[in-house]
């Protein structure tokens, strides 16, 4: 698949699987973790320098349109994106879209428009396949949301009878089927090694697996190299971002992803 190939020669190119999440929050939007007073509003040039100080280390961002989609214009949106092209890596909208086809094709064209390789979609709706095949039109990559880092989450995407698999697991095998690109899946603790073995024998092979929940909250990345292979974008957000030195903080996670890669390869070697 287009973007599947797309994300193999940014993971190879940047010799990373870091995704570095972009949430530029103002003062007055949240309590903790603003951007620093000398950006003052400046919500592009705060994202500009992050991505000019951490990209080195990373194979893609993942910017989240709850930040920027009400400060930023088309054409800020659309230098944002080439700079990240620029620099070899990959631009993931953080979007949630989920609405009837006719309104999920409008934003594909907008999110297109701006410049992204790939958005997030919620599969509340229903239309996976065709939400799947319209994005591939616009030669956008689409990430469904399988079972997220909110603890939250969990009574709705992991609850189920006894007698039926749990709605993630049921997400997973449609996306699947419908040829996605990749599957959100989180990393904190209320996600178990069963959820991640279930959720790797609903998908293909060259899923990727867009994971949030590393850094702030703490998630838990052993797992997921040991369960769900190679295809992997590990996002760290807050912790990078808000950080002093962000290419430090960047370039540190890009190091202990890659130790436990080579741990988890060599240990399957000696199996």
């Amino acid at each position: 698949m287009w973007f599947h190939e797309k994300y193999l020669n940014a993971r190879e190119e940047r010799k990373s699987i870091l995704c570095i999440g972009l949430d530029p929050a103002l003062e007055g939007q949240r309590k903790h973790d603003v951007i620093p007073k000398k950006y003052g509003n400046d919500l592009l040039g705060f994202c500009l320098d992050i991505i000019d100080e951490t990209a080195e280390h990373a194979c893609a961002f993942k910017i989240n349109s709850q930040y920027v989609l009400f400060k930023l214009a088309l054409d800020e949106l659309k230098l944002l994106n080439q700079v990240v092209r620029d620099r070899g890596c990959l631009s993931i909208l953080d979007h949630k879209l989920g609405d009837i086809n006719e309104s999920n094709n409008s934003a594909f064209y907008w999110i297109k428009k701006a410049g992204f390789d790939a958005l997030t979609y919620t599969p509340y709706p229903g239309n996976i396949r065709e939400a799947v095949d319209d994005a591939h039109q616009h030669n956008l990559g689409l990430f469904v949301l399988a079972l997220m880092s909110n603890p939250q989450a969990e009574w709705i995407q992991k609850d189920a009878p006894d007698d039926h698999p749990p709605l993630y697991e049921r997400i997973t095998r449609e996306a699947g089927l419908s040829k996605a690109d990749g599957l959100v899946v989180g990393t904190t603790d209320h996600v178990k090694n069963l959820d991640l073995r279930r959720i790797k024998a609903s998908c293909g092979d060259e899923t990727i697996y867009l994971c949030p929940g590393v850094g702030r909250q703490r998630g838990r990345i052993e797992r997921v190299f040991q369960t769900l292979g190679d295809n992997l974008l590990l996002n760290v957000g807050r912790a990078i971002i808000y950080d002093q030195h962000p290419g430090e903080k960047a370039n540190g996670y890009r190091m202990l992803f890659e130790k436990w890669k080579r741990a988890e390869a060599s240990h399957c070697g000696e199996e």
